[in-house]
């Protein structure tokens, strides 16, 4: 019998093959083919690899300096806008009114606002709470202050506090306005109805008679023309009070307002106009 050598094998068809190596000889193809495969799949040249892998360099760096050009475009024309409103005179104070004013001047006003010419609007308007504060501060007479700001001029509105009588000194006078609190400006005119207070020297005197006033029932009160310091040794907050339906009310001021409710009943009850005393009880008697 002959003997098998390796060459044999090698040249046995494929029909010769037994199952078993037939498989394993399909499984040898596969794999040497996906190994071949792979190969050509990466097989990719220098610079294809590199266009591959690497960013455009050249076109990030021209797209960041286009973007950096127009943010500083935009911050040089924002700076020469600013530049461009401060500098232009309708953008700077040149004249300042106040209105609503009555109880003290408007050069006080504008002066203890310290609004001055050739000012900033945008300093104005960045210090208007600060201006506001100040003269409320500076005129106790003053409820509330705003500013009104246009193109080169400003605006000081006020609205003051209420005016519940007048102050007559050296022939002149002065609003008082709650809490007895005196403006400082001399009204040019007549002043409407209200209680004229005269000889108190001192103004914390004339703040505690003022608020005790108040304290009056209106209809009392409406009655009231006149208010007069009228001290004694023995009673240094006498009071003298002229009523606009003729009588006199002489009182101390610590119980004038509890016994002023009586002041009704006892003059309707008087046959002529007269004086009540409320200094010690009450009690009234005719001038004649």
């Amino acid at each position: 019998m002959r003997k098998k050598n390796k060459d044999d094998d090698l040249l046995r068809s494929e029909d010769d093959l037994s199952p078993w190596e037939k498989a394993r000889l399909s499984h040898a193809e596969k794999e040497s083919l996906q190994k071949v495969t792979r190969k050509k799949h990466y097989k990719i040249s220098s610079p294809q690899l590199a266009e591959f892998h690497l960013p455009k360099f050249g076109a990030l760096k021209e797209r960041r300096l286009k973007e950096g050009s127009k943010r500083l475009l935009i911050l040089f024309l924002s700076l020469t806008l600013l530049a461009l409103l401060y500098i232009l005179p309708i953008f700077r104070v040149e004249k300042v009114t106040v209105k609503g004013n009555t109880m003290q001047s408007d050069a006080m006003v504008i002066k203890e606002a310290q609004l001055i010419p050739k000012m900033s609007l945008f300093e104005v308007l960045f210090r208007e709470g600060k201006i506001a504060s100040n003269l409320k501060q500076a005129f106790p007479t003053i409820e509330t202050a705003n500013l009104t700001i246009g193109l080169g001029q400003v605006q000081v509105v006020l609205k003051e506090k209420k005016t519940v009588g007048y102050m007559v000194k050296a022939s002149k006078l002065y609003p008082i306005v709650e809490k007895g609190i005196v403006a400082s400006k001399a009204l040019p005119d007549q002043p409407a109805s209200l209680p004229m207070y005269y000889g108190f020297k001192k103004e914390i005197a004339l703040q505690k008679v003022v608020l005790e006033v108040q304290k009056f029932k209106p209809n009392i009160l409406n009655l009231v023309s006149e208010v007069h310091a009228s001290p004694t040794k023995s009673d240094p907050d006498r009071l003298k009070l002229y009523m606009s339906d003729g009588n006199q009310v002489v009182a101390t001021r610590k119980t004038m307002a509890q016994k002023m409710k009586y002041y009704a009943k006892i003059a309707s009850q008087m046959d002529q106009a007269g004086v009540i005393n409320f200094q010690v009880g009450a009690y009234s008697y005719s001038y004649h």
